[in-house]
């Protein structure tokens, strides 16, 4: 598969899961509320609808890898990022909740 393909789904995948929340919204009676923009750090996300096994190696496809274009995360397990960040029912800590970014390669 090429990257433009691969590209092209992940943007309608995305456009579906806005749909999917809108009608969800809608049937519901709820308002739309949006995220506000963090100027100082950057967002990622990750659909959480795809449910993933726990054992899950979440990793960039090797085919989109290589040496001009290297990972720019290491790899993680699924189930020991999710169980770390429900765990902590995302409660404020003396120490930061595990973020993405803590996974950032510099």
């Amino acid at each position: 598969m090429s990257k433009a393909i691969i590209e092209k789904y992940i943007q309608e995948v995305e456009k579906l899961a806005y749909r999917l929340l809108e009608l969800v919204a809608l049937s519901l009676g709820l308002e739309e509320k949006r995220v506000m923009v963090n100027s100082a750090r950057e967002r990622f996300s990750i659909p959480f609808f795809f449910f993933h096994a726990h054992y899950t190696e979440v990793k960039p496809l090797e085919e989109l890898t290589n040496e001009e274009n290297p990972p720019k995360y290491r790899p993680y397990n699924w189930g020991e990022f999710l169980v770390n960040r429900k765990g902590r029912n995302f409660e404020k800590k003396k120490v930061e909740n595990i973020q993405i970014y803590h996974y950032k390669i510099a």
